[in-house]
């Protein structure tokens, strides 16, 4: 994560004033809609969708259990990555659009 920031700002700071701009609108824009589509996502979850997606013996296991906490380690992985993921599309999609 570091050196991508490192790269990211580098790419910023030489680009020119037009680029700037719009990779600043882009951010905005983009990572706005993209926390706007996480929300079905977020929704799903929370009604209980997972359980749909997950196997069943994952659901009905021990909380104890290895597979429960396979279960339980990706949900929250999943809960991570989903806003970010979004916002980086979101992002890229309004980006080309300006360019």
């Amino acid at each position: 994560m570091i050196w991508i920031g490192i790269f990211t700002r580098l790419i910023f700071v030489n680009m020119d004033e037009f680029g700037q701009q719009a990779s600043r609108v882009a951010w905005y824009w983009g990572a706005t809609v993209g926390l706007l589509a996480s929300l079905p996502i977020l929704v799903f979850v929370e009604f209980g969708g997972l359980t749909l997606v997950m196997s069943h013996a994952a659901v009905a296991a021990d909380p104890y259990t290895p597979a429960e906490g396979r279960a339980r380690a990706n949900i929250l992985r999943l809960g991570f990555m989903i806003p970010v993921l979004t916002q980086a599309v979101g992002f890229l999609m309004v980006r080309t659009w300006w360019r």
